[in-house]
């Protein structure tokens, strides 16, 4: 991981929660990489890695999402599905 990105998640929180602004973490490089003992797909009220073939642990193409709680986790199933769920 760089460092400057390390810097950014000391300060990532702060000025999103003061705003009421939703994180989106784009962790595509950092598949089980921590920071202070936290995975940092622990960090954004939703994370994504990527399973890229150009990635270290990979299924030639696909994606995963994490999210930090149930309200965001049922939007994004509406939103794969279209809206339709």
């Amino acid at each position: 991981m760089f460092m400057e990105i390390r810097v950014t998640l000391n300060k990532l929180p702060l000025f999103p929660k003061k705003h009421n602004i939703k994180i989106i973490y784009d962790a595509a490089h950092a598949f089980g990489s921590t920071y202070k003992n936290r995975y940092v797909t622990e960090f954004g009220d939703v994370s994504m890695v990527s399973f890229h073939s150009t990635k270290i642990i990979h299924t030639i193409e696909g994606a995963a999402l994490y999210t930090s709680g149930k309200t965001i986790n049922e939007r994004i199933k509406k939103i794969i599905i279209f809206w339709y769920g």
